[in-house]
């Protein structure tokens, strides 16, 4: 039943919508997401969403989540692409589309991943401006 969901899909509208969120935010990203970066996370997205929808499974929403983070999106873009996400869904026709972005089932696990990711990077960060200033401390 979701594999037929994701077959009847129509992704290039799903991609224009995303594209026209992440274009918005595009200089709020963290680290600067380049165009050609930009068209990779479309293509990237609409490809985890379709699976999503025939699959139902969050492990590769979560990944991709991460990998979001680790692209250096920020999160003002992030929520940008997930409230697309979620606005694209509410606007379908499908009533299984709608039920996703109503009950953000891959909203919620892509989040998830994202602040994992976030969460990871900060705690080595730390550890490194720990160690830069043990070391200028002479500390060892």
């Amino acid at each position: 039943m979701m594999s037929a969901l994701a077959d009847d899909i129509d992704i290039q509208n799903f991609k224009a919508a995303i594209r026209q969120a992440l274009q918005e935010t595009m200089f709020q990203n963290a680290l600067g997401i380049n165009p050609r970066q930009l068209r990779e996370v479309v293509e990237q997205s609409g490809s985890c969403f379709q699976h999503f929808a025939g699959d139902g499974e969050t492990g590769s929403v979560e990944a991709y989540g991460q990998k979001l983070a680790t692209l250096g999106m920020g999160h003002r873009a992030v929520l940008a692409l997930v409230q697309s996400i979620n606005l694209w869904c509410s606007q379908s026709a499908q009533e299984r589309l709608r039920e996703i972005g109503l009950h953000s089932r891959f909203s919620t696990p892509l989040l998830a991943g994202y602040i994992q990711a976030r969460e990871q990077h900060i705690l080595v960060e730390q550890e490194r401006t720990r160690v830069a200033l043990d070391q200028a401390r002479g500390y060892h």
